[in-house]
């Protein structure tokens, strides 16, 4: 007949362990994660991984990953992805359009392309495809083009054509970009 007492006071020991070691693992990727300001990004709007936050002042640049942290009921249409569970609170995008930059349609009206303040010709916007729906079939919120980028704010787009964007919400304040990003590990590509 097994011993009960024993076997429970092991089966104790071995869960203090277990939760302890589990304690020291999510400690010390809490610690490394804010210590080097660290963002897991499990999405795919960009590449799945770890990215570093750059907190500058410096100015936006062309193609430059930033951290996007929408204000709370800044317009319908983000409120309807933070809905739709796009994204939580921030979101990590690239830069395509600048202030006084144009966003238009390209001839079929299913791709977008910039024109950027500087320039005349239009250049095609990668993954850029405008989504009547979302991958659950539901509506995608209607953003309206041409777009020129006001001053003091900024178009944002992803790598993947799925993922929710200026797109769908159109140009968003500069201020609610509060980091620039630079990729740490990537998990893919």
């Amino acid at each position: 007949m097994p011993d009960m007492p024993a076997i429970r006071s092991r089966a104790r020991y071995y869960s203090v362990r277990f939760l302890t070691a589990t304690l020291i693992i999510y400690g010390g990727l809490y610690l490394c994660f804010s210590w080097f300001d660290l963002r897991f990004n499990p999405t795919v709007s960009q590449p799945i991984g770890i990215y570093q936050l750059v907190h500058n002042h410096d100015p936006l640049r062309y193609g430059e990953l930033v951290l996007f942290e929408p204000a709370d009921h800044r317009n319908a249409e983000i409120e309807i992805g933070r809905q739709r569970g796009f994204f939580a609170s921030a979101m990590i995008k690239r830069v395509i359009a600048l202030p006084g930059d144009t966003v238009l349609y390209d001839t079929d009206h299913r791709h977008l392309l910039v024109i950027r303040h500087d320039e005349s010709t239009p250049e095609p916007i990668a993954l850029s495809e405008v989504m009547t729906t979302d991958s659950h079939g539901l509506p995608m919120p209607a953003h309206h083009f041409p777009e020129t980028v006001p001053v003091g704010y900024v178009w944002l787009g992803s790598n993947h054509v799925l993922a929710f964007d200026s797109r769908y919400f159109g140009s968003v304040p500069q201020t609610e970009i509060t980091a620039h990003v630079t990729p740490f590990l990537q998990l893919g590509s």
